[in-house]
């Protein structure tokens, strides 16, 4: 009895005659059997770990055989489009960032038409005196709606500024050298796209066009508090003229730091954008390049789309279009230099901060809309990808 328990004791409606052996006794019991489980688990991770690294080490090895023999073209490819808009993206930044800490968000909303018709057909013009970043636009339009310029002027202008930029203008000269005419298409169709878009404002909303388009939270009363905490995330600090009283070491001080800001944050995506480039030339087959780039609808919706996600900007974009010149039809690359500056992921971000998010979306549904209508035209009527 004293070393363990009958049968008798460990009967139904009986009590153990030594409880706490019984106790034990199921504690070693659980113990093992738990022991046992930990150790088969241990062995099944183990073996399925070591299955798994193989077939990973099979996979990585063909994928390191696939793409060794592209590495060379693919770095020529991103190294050239790099070195060729390097220059750009930095006097693009200083230029943006002299805009920025000495010119006036007030200054650019005097400057502009408050007619709406006539501001609508003059706004891109003003691209060319006033090169702004593409997130520091979209507060310029903001600004210039709060002061009272019409909205369908102000989103004219923001629509247009990144093309009519005197910098992008002569990237996309210098990126094409085989197409100079593509400067023009440029142009032409970003002009069209913008001002029928701010007529269409014009015409719909008339003198509703502020409380329509800005975003609930900067509407009168509230506009003034807004101003003075509105931020973008692009790492500016669009949300007042800094530096506009202070001396002329602490403009220069500002100038440089927005700089810097602005370069960073450019260079990422163009990087980003640049890299996929050469990734999608080098890796992707010709033929299935081709089928896709030719097509007259295709060509354009794919570039589109490619332009909405890598954010470039419109100093440097042009490089990386130039770059599918040979497998996607002209209006395919119209479309990504047109609706590229126009809207983006980061873009749509930052009108989401300053305007309604139902314009927003309208307004980029007309973007897209417009400009694959036009590059669509523009293949079929020039006989590309019929």
């Amino acid at each position: 009895m004293s070393g363990s328990l009958t049968r008798q004791d460990t009967l139904p409606g009986f009590l153990p005659s030594n409880a706490l052996e019984y106790s034990l006794v199921r504690k070693k019991g659980l113990l093992r059997s738990t022991s046992v489980i930990i150790m088969r688990s241990v062995f099944v991770i183990r073996r399925g770990g070591s299955v798994l690294t193989e077939m990973l080490g099979k996979w990585l090895g063909v994928l390191w055989d696939a793409v060794a023999p592209s590495l060379p073209a693919m770095a020529t490819s991103f190294l050239s489009v790099l070195v060729g808009a390097l220059p750009f993206i930095v006097i693009a930044a200083f230029a943006s960032a002299v805009l920025e800490v000495f010119v006036s968000k007030d200054a650019i909303a005097r400057l502009v038409p408050r007619t709406g018709f006539w501001g609508v057909l003059l706004a891109p013009f003003y691209g060319l005196f006033i090169p702004m970043c593409e997130c520091g636009i979209v507060p310029v339009a903001r600004r210039m709606v709060q002061k009272g310029v019409p909205g369908s002027t102000a989103i004219t202008f923001m629509l247009a500024n990144p093309i009519w930029n005197p910098l992008a203008i002569y990237a996309t000269y210098l990126a094409f050298p085989f197409a100079r005419n593509m400067v023009v298409w440029r142009l032409a169709l970003g002009y069209l796209v913008a001002v029928i878009i701010g007529l269409i404002i014009h015409y719909a909303l008339r003198d509703r066009a502020a409380d329509a388009i800005l975003h609930e939270s900067l509407t009168v009363p509230v506009a003034a508090a807004a101003e003075r905490h509105q931020h973008c995330d692009c790492g500016h600090d669009h949300s007042q003229d800094h530096g506009q009283k202070a001396g002329l070491g602490a403009k220069l001080q500002a100038c440089v730091d927005h700089a810097a800001t602005e370069f960073f944050d450019v260079l990422k995506y163009f990087i980003l954008g640049s890299g996929l480039a050469a990734i999608s030339q080098a890796l992707i087959d010709r033929q299935m390049l081709e089928a896709i780039g030719g097509g007259a609808v295709m060509s354009v919706l794919v570039m589109i789309a490619f332009a909405f996600v890598i954010c470039i900007c419109s100093e440097a974009d042009a490089f990386v279009a130039a770059t599918f010149a040979s497998t996607f039809t002209p209006g395919a690359l119209l479309a990504f230099l047109v609706a590229g500056p126009m809207t983006d992921i980061k873009n749509t971000m930052m009108m989401s901060a300053a305007f309604r998010k139902r314009f927003v979306w309208s307004l980029n549904a007309l973007i897209i809309g417009l400009t694959a209508l036009a590059a669509i035209s523009f293949n079929l009527v020039s006989g590309w990808g019929g």
